[in-house]
């Protein structure tokens, strides 16, 4: 009987060990629960003289094998019937790159409710329609922080001046004579889909 008893109490002490084992764990009211970590910040914002939109929709056509890409942002669900940007930007990190050191990058503000009809031809062709907002591309400035291809993600910043068509009219084609409005860019890991060429 006294074998029983010792018995017993080994297998109560064994008991108790493993219980004050397993609440020892947790005895700091840490949670062992595995953390899922938060998925990345994704924004495209650009601001045009003040004013700031937010890019809804990130469009992008690949020319990756020539180095860049063309952007397309829209601001509305209207796509190009609204505000939006347009333009390139390289495909690759680049610090303070020009629209003369990148052979052409540049990005542009797009308002479909100022455009210019060339009745006369001041400019060229006769009845031509011009886009309102014009860029001086000796002022375009871009970095690109971060490009993924594979998961279509972009980090990047521009900015540029910009100026009225009428206004460059009005001078008579000379841009120290006319008003430049900034227009910066800035995406945070912005998610584009392709678009078609």
């Amino acid at each position: 009987m006294k074998n029983i008893f010792k018995f017993l109490g080994i297998a109560l002490m064994a008991s108790a060990m493993m219980v004050a084992c397993g609440d020892k764990e947790n005895t700091d009211g840490t949670d062992t629960t595995p953390v899922t970590p938060p998925a990345p910040t994704s924004s495209f914002t650009m601001n045009f003289d003040g004013t700031a939109y937010t890019i809804i929709d990130f469009q992008a056509v690949d020319h990756t094998s020539d180095g860049y890409i063309t952007v397309y942002g829209y601001t509305t669900a209207q796509g190009e019937n609204g505000i939006y940007t347009n333009g390139f930007l390289e495909a690759t990190v680049v610090s303070n790159a020009t629209y003369q050191s990148t052979g052409g990058d540049i990005m542009n503000f797009r308002d479909p409710s100022f455009l210019y009809v060339d009745v006369d031809g001041l400019l060229g062709d006769p009845n031509k329609t011009y886009w309102g907002w014009n860029c001086s591309s000796s002022t375009f400035l871009e970095n690109v922080t971060a490009v993924d291809l594979n998961a279509l993600t972009m980090s990047a910043n521009w900015t540029v001046q910009v100026f009225s068509i009428l206004d460059y009219i009005d001078a008579n084609g000379d841009l120290s004579g006319v008003t430049l409005h900034p227009f910066t860019g800035e995406m945070v890991n912005a998610k584009w889909t392709w678009a078609s060429k």
